[in-house]
């Protein structure tokens, strides 16, 4: 959007409207209407009057978002958008949020400290619940080894009475093979 202050920074049309205020610093709407306007009067093009009876409106309606200097939620970022990027915008270069607004924390320390608490205790929690889990299947793998070991003697033992059954029965043909071969070759 085309501008009318020329060469001239936003932060010398500040000073220049805050000694010609009284010392009054003005409105971010009142520094986007000093850049935004002929001398004749008129904005310079279509969109930049639609924004400025935006901003009248809503001046009106909520006249506590309209505040001399600039805050995170005033008229002319409900009207322009929120500033992004670093930059705090019609107030010239280096006018950054954490300058303007002041630091601005996402979190306090003390909501920190509670989450982190919170994190910990969760993972305490998950980790003993883990620990409780791995020790349950230790138990059951141990069981079944020797629930294995059980049945490895079992089938040891059952193999070991088939091995002499067998060793019966053989010489048991044996034998009547031995008293058959007797009886006919006498």
């Amino acid at each position: 959007m085309p501008h009318t202050s020329g060469r001239k920074s936003h932060s010398q049309i500040i000073d220049d409207m805050t000694k010609m205020n009284n010392g009054v610093k003005p409105t971010r709407i009142e520094v986007f209407k000093k850049t935004h306007i002929r001398a004749n009067k008129q904005p310079v093009n279509e969109i930049a009057g639609e924004v400025m009876k935006q901003m009248d409106d809503l001046a009106e309606v909520y006249p506590e978002l309209n505040v001399p200097g600039s805050a995170p939620n005033d008229v002319y970022s409900q009207v322009m958008g929120s500033d992004t990027h670093g930059i705090v915008r019609t107030l010239g270069k280096g006018a950054s949020p954490s300058l303007v607004y002041g630091p601005v924390y996402k979190r306090s320390q003390a909501e920190k400290r509670d989450f982190d608490t919170r994190v910990e205790m969760e993972v305490q929690k998950a980790t003993s619940a883990m620990k409780i889990e791995m020790e349950a299947m230790d138990k059951k793998l141990l069981e079944a080894k020797e629930e294995a070991k059980e049945n490895n003697e079992v089938m040891e033992r059952k193999l070991s009475e088939a091995k002499l059954d067998m060793e019966e029965i053989i010489a048991e043909k044996v034998k009547e093979g031995i008293q058959a071969c007797t009886v006919f070759g006498n």
